[in-house]
This record gives C-alpha cells, sequence and structure tokens, in this order.
C-alpha cells in the first residue's frame, strides 16, 4: 500500500475513533437523562393551624406546589429524589418542624457529592386559605395557587407561576435567573415588587383594584396592555392604571422583558 493510501486508511481510523467517543460520551449522557427515579422516598405530615401561621420553606432543588383550600390543616407531602446513584438518597435531608405560629420546611443536598446524578426534593403543601408564605429555593420551579396570601418569594434559577391568588401587601418576588409569571389580583393598598436579573415577568391582572405602576428595564423592553390602550417603553415606564389607585407595583428587569395586561 502506498503512503497516500496508509495516509488515508489511518485518517479513516481516527474520524472512527471520534465518532465512536462521542457516541459513548451522548450515549451515556442520554442514559442518565433518561433514568426513572431510581429511588424515592415519601414524608407526610399533617399540622392543625389554630391561629394564624406563617409557613417557610427553604429547599436547595427541586419543585416546590403550595395550594391554598378551605381548610385549617396544613399538609406537606415531601418527596426526596435521586438517579444514577440511589445508594446516596439517604444523604438528602428532609425537616418538617412547627415553631410555634412558623411552620419551618427544608430541604437539603447536604455534602451530596457531584457526579452523574439528578438530585431535589419535590414538595406539595396544601395550606389554609390566608396565610404568610416565605419561599427560597436555588433551583427548580416555584408554583403556588389560589389563597389570599402575603408572598415572600427568592428563586435562583428557574421559574415562579403565581395562579389565582389574591395578594396582601408587602409581597415581594424575586428571580436571579428565569421568569416570573403572575395571574392574579393585586392587594387594594400597599406595596408588590417583582424582580428578575435575566429573564422575563409576564402579569395578567383584573381591571381592579387600581394600581400605580413603577417598571424598569435594563437591556430589554416593557409592554403593558390597558384595554384598548398600550403602553410601551425600552428602559422605564410609570403610569397609573385605573383612578385613584392606593397600590405601588414595582417591577425590575435587568436583562428581558416586563408585560403587563389587565383583562375583565
Amino acid at each position: 500500500m502506498s503512503q497516500r493510501g496508509w495516509l488515508a486508511l489511518l485518517l479513516v481510523l481516527f474520524l472512527v475513533l471520534i465518532l465512536v467517543c462521542w457516541g459513548l460520551f451522548l450515549g451515556s449522557a442520554l442514559f442518565f437523562s433518561l433514568l426513572p427515579f431510581q429511588a424515592t422516598e415519601t414524608l407526610e405530615r399533617s399540622i392543625e393551624a389554630t391561629s394564624p401561621m406563617t409557613l417557610t420553606l427553604t429547599n436547595d432543588v427541586g419543585t416546590i406546589n403550595v395550594i391554598a383550600t378551605d381548610t385549617s390543616t396544613i399538609r406537606v407531602k415531601a418527596t426526596k429524589y435521586i438517579r444514577g446513584q440511589k445508594r446516596l438518597l439517604s444523604r438528602i435531608q428532609v425537616h418538617v418542624e412547627p415553631k410555634g405560629d412558623t411552620l419551618v420546611l427544608k430541604g437539603d443536598l447536604g455534602d451530596l457529592p457531584p457526579g452523574p446524578h439528578t438530585a431535589g426534593v419535590r414538595w406539595e403543601v396544601y395550606i389554609p386559605w390566608e396565610m404568610t408564605v416565605h419561599i427560597r429555593q436555588d433551583t427548580g420551579t416555584v408554583t403556588v395557587t389560589k389563597g389570599h396570601l402575603r408572598l415572600d418569594i427568592d428563586q435562583g434559577t428557574g421559574s415562579v407561576y403565581v395562579n389565582d391568588v389574591t395578594l396582601r401587601a408587602p409581597s415581594n418576588i424575586y428571580v436571579d435567573t428565569g421568569s416570573i409569571k403572575f395571574r392574579g389580583e393585586l392587594p387594594p393598598q400597599g406595596e408588590v415588587t417583582m424582580q428578575v436579573q435575566v429573564g422575563s415577568i409576564r402579569l395578567r391582572l383584573p381591571p381592579t383594584p387600581p394600581f400605580h405602576l413603577e417598571a424598569k428595564v435594563g437591556i430589554g423592553s416593557i409592554r403593558v396592555k390597558e384595554g384598548t390602550q398600550t403602553h410601551t417603553s425600552q428602559s422605564h415606564l410609570t403610569l397609573d392604571v385605573g383612578a385613584n389607585p392606593q397600590t405601588t407595583l414595582r417591577l425590575q428587569v435587568d436583562t428581558g422583558n416586563i408585560t403587563i395586561t389587565t383583562e375583565e
């Protein structure tokens, strides 16, 4: 075989080796991504709320669902999970601790080492209709549904969804990287603040109560649809939506968009 032939053969073998290695890499990544939750453990508790209570929930990674109901009982379901290395499940810690008029919930990955696994805690919490809710989560999704609630939410990476909630003032929602989607009612008076570093804020509000809007973006856009009118800006927007507002709504996105729609 000529020298050119040998070079061609070596090139083909080299390309085949690259394809095989790339295939093994993709295959292993796909394998771990498709693994079911190999190990789970669920804790369930019920706490009777004899007086107005505050919920404080801190979670490293996972999903948080808080649902308000017409009941005085708080029901907690916490499921810790891991896929890839199920022997490490015991290192994930879940705490449920009533402290006077405060219920403290915590999901902690602790000293879980890095590796080809996905781990976290899924929370499902049913609370009374009126309550104060504090949530802190590093990575994941937070969903709050129904109720007359004061919210204080701090989310690292992920999304916050608030549906059919009437807010009490003051309420604050912060997301580092991700989005806030709110559909509900503002309080009749007081202050509500929502802030996203990188991402978006989207609100759907009824025409009442009226509110004073202070919206700001660093890089992005602001769009407010008020009935048949549309207000836009590339930096900041201040206006009254409705007559004689007693509520101030402050929105800020450093990089991204703000969208508000008022609807019947």
